[in-house]
């Protein structure tokens, strides 16, 4: 079962995008985030051992 809530910030372990989380579904974290290049928000779904929490501050 994933640690991750509606509204964390999250990145890939390998680095990249800061995603917000827009829900979760068992092991499957459905995420939001804004593409600079095309100027349009683009949802994706990882597992959640690909995830880790950003610490925001």
């Amino acid at each position: 079962m994933t640690t991750f809530k509606i509204g964390d910030v999250v990145q890939l372990k390998s680095g990249g995008q800061k995603m917000t989380v827009k829900n979760c579904v068992f092991a499957n974290v459905n995420v939001t985030y804004f593409d600079e290049i095309s100027k349009e928000f683009k949802f994706q779904t990882f597992e959640d051992e690909l995830l880790v929490k950003v610490e925001e501050g």
